[in-house]
């Protein structure tokens, strides 16, 4: 079984090595992976109107999840035209370890990186 399967919600980050909360409260992030190897990533702010979703296709393995995204929300909120991964065709590979029930990302910051931190729903 694909251990990836399943929702998963953002809830930390490690950067230089320090667990650390959220950078934002109200972000509230969600990526959904299916057995078909097709994912959906989903995120809005509390408080805040519109939110960014998109759908990718997947593979993992050794650690390397990579994607290529498929298709775009039309009624993404103007700002996600930013996030690199909100690209339509836009491709990644990245470093990903799966537990139980936790997800550590690594994704990068300018020169560093930065590990998300996702707990199973």
């Amino acid at each position: 079984m694909n251990a990836l399967v399943g929702a998963w919600v953002f809830v930390a980050v490690i950067y230089h090595g320090e667990l650390m909360p959220k950078p934002n409260p109200n972000l509230n992030i969600t990526f959904e992976f299916n057995a078909d190897q097709t994912n959906r990533l989903y995120y809005d702010r509390t408080g805040d109107v519109g939110f960014c979703e998109r759908k990718a296709t997947y593979s993992y393995a050794d650690n390397v999840l990579t994607q290529k995204n498929t298709w775009i929300n039309p009624e993404n909120q103007p700002s996600c035209d930013t996030d690199p991964d909100m690209k339509l065709n836009s491709e990644s590979v990245t470093k990903a370890v799966v537990n139980e029930q936790q997800m550590y990302l690594d994704l990068p910051l300018g020169d560093e990186t930065l590990t998300y931190i996702w707990q199973k729903k």
